[in-house]
């Protein structure tokens, strides 16, 4: 099995704010470990993890998470 590639805070970050998010502000800790908050223009929230010390996101997570919340964008008539 090929382990994920793991994005490093400063690259989840950039990524996140070229797609259009800002953050929150906002972190979560729960019993499925760390998250912070992110908007999108419209307000609709993305929890992205933050994994280990160094708060590393595993990029196939971030590009999931991304795509399923940029499809709530409402479609313009």
């Amino acid at each position: 099995m090929i382990a994920p590639k793991l994005l490093s805070l400063e690259e989840t970050k950039r990524r996140l704010e070229a797609s259009g998010f800002k953050d929150s502000g906002e972190r979560f800790s729960g019993e499925t470990g760390n998250y912070s908050v992110w908007l999108t223009e419209w307000g609709e929230p993305v929890m992205i993890p933050e994994e280990g010390p160094d708060k590393m996101c595993a990029e196939w997570v971030l590009a999931e998470r991304i795509e399923k919340v940029l499809e709530t964008r409402r479609k313009r008539r």
